[in-house]
């Protein structure tokens, strides 16, 4: 079901030697290139290496398909859904 009213979505990951890695240079690369997703450390989940959260407030939302539409409108519609669900 899921939870409608949350609108992020975390994403976490474990990756082979995270401590040589973060020595090296591996939270400057982070806030380099995915700063904008970025967690204070303490809000990453456990027992993984790096957490990032991604903001679905402003996804474009998608529009329903009506049966009183017609095929031109209905084309039209799914056309566009399916540019929606590619560029999310």
């Amino acid at each position: 079901m899921g939870d409608p009213d949350n609108n992020q979505v975390l994403y976490s990951f474990r990756c082979n030697n995270a401590a040589t890695i973060f020595e090296n240079g591996g939270n400057e690369m982070l806030a380099e290139e995915y700063g904008q997703f970025s967690l204070a450390r303490d809000q990453w989940l456990p027992d993984w290496d790096v957490t990032l959260s991604i903001s679905t407030a402003d996804f474009p939302k998608t529009s329903k398909v009506k049966k009183n539409m017609s095929e031109e409108e209905q084309e039209a519609v799914r056309t566009s859904n399916e540019t929606i669900r590619n560029e999310r």
